[in-house]
């Protein structure tokens, strides 16, 4: 009964309601950063956003939430420990919908927002939306040389990276990744986080297979130990 109030506003569930903040981020968005979105009642982010292609901070599930971002669940939530983990998750662009949000953690993030403690400036306003940009964000890749994300999704992350080295992927670390070329090899780094060897500068690229077959050929293939 508690969550009925929350879903009176249905708004959210449809596309109409995404498309003025899905528009400002065709023509913003960067793969190299990820997007921040306040929860909202019933989690409409979570479908929105990856559906247009966009890399979310966080999802729906509030068990794994709670567990890899706890300051956003904490019992008060500082503008200093905001804007670090907005940095450390590599937040460019922090959506806050006009509609209800999630109570557990939004309403205190939404605060921060709008009263300027987070100092993240406001870059977009319509009848729904509110949109911030954070400042001094950390990029999904980082090194010893300039490198980008070309492409970020669920099974296919590609970049270019400058020189060789060492560089921090600031995506979870996944043993089912398999490198493309194999001229480098990836490992867990601290955080959950994933550390890419790159013996040359170049393109890279990570990739998940489909398929049952797939995956046993992922899994039996000569390991890219670093």
């Amino acid at each position: 009964l508690m969550l009925v109030p929350y879903r009176l506003d249905s708004r959210p569930e449809t596309a109409a309601f995404w498309r003025p903040a899905i528009a400002f981020l065709h023509h913003h968005a960067d793969p190299n950063y990820r997007v921040e979105v306040v929860p909202t009642a019933a989690h409409w982010e979570s479908y929105w956003i990856p559906r247009a292609g966009y890399a979310l901070a966080r999802g729906w599930y509030r068990q794994l939430d709670v567990t890899t971002n706890p300051a956003l669940y904490a019992s008060h939530l500082t503008a200093a420990d905001y804007r670090t983990w907005l940095r450390q998750a590599s937040v460019k662009y922090i959506l806050l919908a006009h509609t209800r949000l999630d109570p557990d953690g939004a309403p205190a993030e939404a605060k921060l927002l709008q009263s300027g403690s987070a100092k993240a400036r406001v870059v977009f306003r319509s009848a729904n939306w509110t949109i911030y940009e954070a400042k001094n964000s950390e990029p999904l890749l980082t090194g010893p040389g300039p490198a980008r994300i070309t492409t970020m999704g669920h099974q296919l992350i590609s970049g270019v990276a400058t020189r060789q080295g060492v560089y921090l992927l600031r995506v979870h670390f996944n043993p089912y990744w398999q490198p493309n070329p194999r001229a480098y090899c990836i490992r867990s780094a601290p955080g959950g986080m994933t550390e890419i060897h790159l013996l040359q500068p170049g393109p890279f690229t990570l990739r998940i297979t489909d398929g049952v077959t797939s995956l046993f050929e992922s899994i039996m293939a000569p390991p890219t130990h670093c």
